[in-house]
């Protein structure tokens, strides 16, 4: 509604009324929403003699958003990462499995599950034998590094043991893992040129003083002489199982639904649809601006939680998603704050203007 052109003529008496009701209700509304916030701020231990301001009100919804889908997404990208051990892409590779077959496998009988656990198994003894004996933690002979056998079937030998300089020949490597020492036995009978295998600590335990058996533990030296020896890589039977069994369920497919509820900061989403409830009962807002600033909130969330997914799964490290998610969101509402405080200042000054140009005298 214009303001008269010149401040001499009447405004009708119901148009005053009207225009000085409506602004009863907006400031009661403004009084009722920084009242709240000043309740908020006391119990935060943050006691102010005044109402805080309403700019400070506003901005606070979406720093509350902000700060809750944050924490969820931490927390959410923390918990994803234990879901599958490290090597799972590795040991799915070497196995030939794809998604299809985990989740048939995953799904049918006791006895077929069991015997995917079993082939996944003996491919995670690998890529732990691998990661251990390159990172040091296990006897290797000196100078030599490990390789996976090129095929995952090669009959005999599951690593080669290398010069990375060339000068001595290579040593193949067999890896088992069992309770017993009945495969190990097997192993030296059928392929009695690969002579080192590196086994889980209760397979070793089986030769331990054995004659003709050589076993070295963590820490040790590999022993210069020839002969049949067994590395205990430190880790035991149940373990590798047990990261078996992570790979077999965890590479499953989740029904939609379950996946949504996992990887969407639910609390958040329940935030904003509260705030845009609140618009819609308790101001003047337009349904069109309520839709329009829920689906923002709600589009910075889930850019912000699918931006720390995917950061998480370049890099490997659930810290670098849940930095990317944060810094997502940090920076969105960042800058809107600061867009909003330039347009309320923009706002003010043309008020003003209008103010000065329409009642001052000329």
């Amino acid at each position: 509604m214009s303001l008269p052109e010149h401040p001499e003529e009447e405004v009708p008496a119901g148009i005053r009324a009207s225009f000085d009701h409506s602004l009863q209700r907006f400031e009661d509304l403004r009084r009722r929403l920084t009242s709240n916030e000043r309740r908020i701020l006391c119990l935060e231990g943050r006691l102010t003699r005044d109402d805080p301001t309403w700019s400070h009100t506003v901005g606070t919804a979406d720093a509350v958003i902000t700060a809750v889908a944050a924490v969820e997404i931490i927390a959410d990208q923390g918990l994803s990462s234990g879901t599958l051990p490290p090597h799972a892409d590795g040991v799915l590779a070497r196995t030939g499995l794809d998604a299809d077959d985990i989740q048939r496998f995953a799904t049918s009988d006791e006895q077929s599950r069991m015997g995917a656990v079993n082939r996944i198994q003996g491919h995670v003894g690998e890529q732990i034998a691998l990661d251990l004996i390159n990172s040091g933690h296990v006897p290797v002979p000196d100078g030599r590094v490990a390789r996976l056998a090129a095929s995952p079937n090669q009959p005999g030998w599951d690593l080669d043991l290398v010069d990375p300089s060339g000068q001595a020949s290579t040593v193949h490597a067999e890896v088992k893992i069992s309770d017993t020492a009945a495969t190990i036995r097997e192993h030296f009978t059928r392929y009695p040129d690969v002579h080192v295998v590196y086994a889980n600590s209760e397979a070793a335990a089986h030769f331990a003083g054995e004659h003709g058996y050589t076993v070295v533990h963590p820490g040790a030296h590999f022993p210069t002489g020839g002969g049949r020896t067994i590395v205990d890589m430190g880790i035991s039977h149940a373990s590798v199982r047990d990261d078996a069994l992570s790979i077999l369920h965890g590479g499953t497919h989740e029904p939609l639904l379950q996946k949504v509820l996992t990887d969407v900061p639910l609390i958040s989403l329940l935030l904003i649809a509260g705030r845009a409830m609140g618009s819609y009962l308790g101001t003047d807002m337009k349904e069109s601006d309520i839709l329009r600033t829920a689906g923002r909130r709600t589009r910075d969330v889930l850019i912000a939680s699918g931006l720390g997914h995917a950061a998480t799964a370049a890099t490997s490290e659930p810290i670098t998603g849940s930095v990317a998610a944060v810094g997502y969101l940090l920076l969105g509402n960042s800058i809107r704050a600061a867009r909003g405080s330039i347009d309320r200042a923009a706002d003010r000054f043309v008020s003003a203007r209008t103010a000065l140009a329409t009642f001052s005298p000329a």
